[in-house]
């Protein structure tokens, strides 16, 4: 029996265990970041279906009717440009979405987009705190505060205004960011 040629093969079976469970670390550790980065996209997402939520309970309190204005002799009415005058009015919400949101939530549709938006605040801390930890650049921080002041802000100053033209293109404005933000949480994902 050759003591050298078994030394030299415990060696090299030794070295080859320990890569072995080097590469096995490795490999765990990169698993466990990738969860760790998922468990943050994840409930980034989450804070994002809160947005989608509020702008579709704003759109069910929009309900318009629209027409162009009339004089007394049944003729259109134009402005100082020569354009014709067209006035739309906001109603109240559709009672049947209104009765129906009401019984899911046992609130009335103004008290759940208050509660929405509370949601949203209350869990905008910890979220910017994690899309900081994804994007370090603060791109994605930036984004979802674009997205609360054109989801919240600017469709409650349309609202109080009845300015229904600033609150669709506001809601337009939300849904755009917020798919974009949607884009780029999921590149996160690969």
């Amino acid at each position: 029996m050759d003591w050298g040629k078994l030394a030299e093969w415990f060696i090299t079976a030794a070295v080859g265990a320990g890569i072995v469970k080097l590469m096995d670390l490795a490999a765990d550790h990169f698993r466990q970041c990738q969860q760790r980065k998922e468990k943050k996209v994840n409930a980034a997402l989450g804070y994002l279906n809160e947005f989608a939520t509020l702008i579709n309970l704003y759109r069910f309190l929009a309900r318009t009717e629209g027409h162009l204005v009339t004089d007394e002799e049944g003729e259109f009415v134009k402005d100082e440009s020569g354009r014709l005058v067209w006035e739309e009015t906001i109603f109240e919400p559709d009672p049947r979405f209104a009765q129906a949101i009401e019984a899911m939530q046992e609130t009335p549709l103004e008290g759940v987009i208050d509660q929405t938006i509370v949601k949203i605040r209350l869990m905008s801390g910890e979220i910017l705190d994690l899309t900081r930890e994804l994007d370090p650049t603060g791109e994605l921080n930036t984004r979802f505060m674009e997205l609360f002041l054109q989801t919240v802000k600017s469709t409650e100053h349309a609202m109080e205004s009845k300015d229904f033209s600033e609150m669709v293109e506001s809601l337009h404005q939300a849904d755009q960011t917020r798919r974009e933000i949607r884009s780029m949480l999921q590149r996160h994902l690969r």
